[in-house]
């Protein structure tokens, strides 16, 4: 079985040199992972690894997590799921959480990320704040 690491809507330079060096110095490639056909489609010209991924190319909404695990878990040995831009950050997690990857609770990340969800977690902690 194949190892890697996913990695949610790879479209942007930074995150193709994220994957240039992940594979150059630690051999990983990456499981690519869209929420939406159009970012992949609309950016394919843009694409280093435009034809040689083929096979590691996934599709789903972020409320389908459960069946894109399935989905990997049946082709690939997942070590790492990366969130390389802020926009991933509580999907990845989601992602990690439910593969039993190291990684943040979802229900901290989401509640760091909400500053009134946070500002109201204090409070109920300290109602002096």
């Amino acid at each position: 079985m194949q190892r890697g690491y996913i990695i949610r809507n790879p479209i942007y330079d930074y995150a193709f040199d994220l994957i240039a060096i992940l594979e150059k110095d630690y051999g990983l490639e990456p499981i690519l992972w869209y929420t939406d056909p159009d970012h992949y489609f609309y950016q394919l010209h843009r694409l280093p690894y435009r034809g040689r991924w083929l096979d590691r190319i996934f599709f789903a909404a972020d409320n389908e997590i459960p069946q894109l695990i399935e989905q990997v878990k049946q082709r690939f040995e997942v070590v790492a799921a990366l969130p390389y831009e802020e926009g991933s950050v509580e999907a990845i997690s989601e992602v990690m959480e439910q593969m039993q990857l190291p990684g943040p609770d979802p229900k901290l990340i989401r509640l760091f990320r909400n500053k009134f969800l946070f500002k109201e977690f204090l409070v109920k902690r300290d109602p002096g704040l």
